[in-house]
């Protein structure tokens, strides 16, 4: 193969090809290669590879919708976040729970009698 001649200031853009290499590259892009490889596998490869192929496939699709609904999960979790209760609901709150825990007491040692269980 001849050398490719350019200009010092020439760059690849503008490089000339004598008449023997344009043939050359005529009969490069016309000519069609055509090349196949053949191998063996088992069945338990073929179904791994494929069922990996499948799993990218829906990683793709679930992780891009799981990074379209993140923000949007996360400004919902921040408006619903706990608040500070005021004096009041804590102590309203305080005598909701020491009721419960009355009741809970009362049931368990059944109604007033002694011992609990029988």
């Amino acid at each position: 193969m001849a050398d490719l001649y350019t200009h010092p200031l020439a760059t690849p853009m503008n490089a000339t090809l004598n008449v023997e290499e344009a043939s050359f590259a005529a009969d490069v892009t016309n000519a069609s290669f055509r090349t196949s490889m053949t191998f063996q596998s088992s069945f338990v490869v073929y179904m791994v590879a494929l069922l990996s192929f499948v799993g990218w496939i829906f990683f793709s699709v679930f992780g891009g919708v799981g990074l379209a609904a993140l923000p949007m999960d996360l400004i919902t979790t921040f408006t619903a976040r706990p608040k500070a209760m005021s004096a009041e609901e804590l102590a309203h709150e305080q005598l909701l729970l020491q009721t419960r825990v009355a009741d809970l007491i009362e049931v368990k040692t059944g109604g007033g009698r002694e011992g609990g269980r029988d």
